[in-house]
């Protein structure tokens, strides 16, 4: 169980799935299976989306040299600075240069 939303109008839990690309192991296929209970009505909704991995360096020379400038690389949402050998998640803050 990923997240739970339990409101009076609006129940929402989403389940997610995630595996490997066969052909890509670097590509994780991420599949949000949620269920809705909105306004008495039940919906589910299974949905899938492929995320690519990248190293830290790759990514950083892809956004520079489509015409950005990199501000910040945090951690995640808590602003934490990025290390690349401590944390598997990067946020990048950047500005069309």
């Amino acid at each position: 169980m990923d997240h739970v939303v339990n409101e009076e109008k609006l129940q929402l839990l989403i389940l997610v799935y995630n595996t490997r690309d066969l052909e890509d192991p670097d590509t994780i296929i991420w599949r949000p299976i949620y269920l809705i209970k909105e306004k008495g009505k039940i919906d589910f909704q299974i949905r899938e989306h492929k995320l690519k991995w990248f190293e830290f360096s790759m990514l950083r020379k892809m956004v520079t040299e489509n015409g950005f400038e990199i501000l910040a690389v945090y951690s995640g949402p808590q602003k934490e600075k990025f290390l690349e050998e401590q944390h598997d998640t990067m946020w990048f803050v950047t500005k069309n240069s």
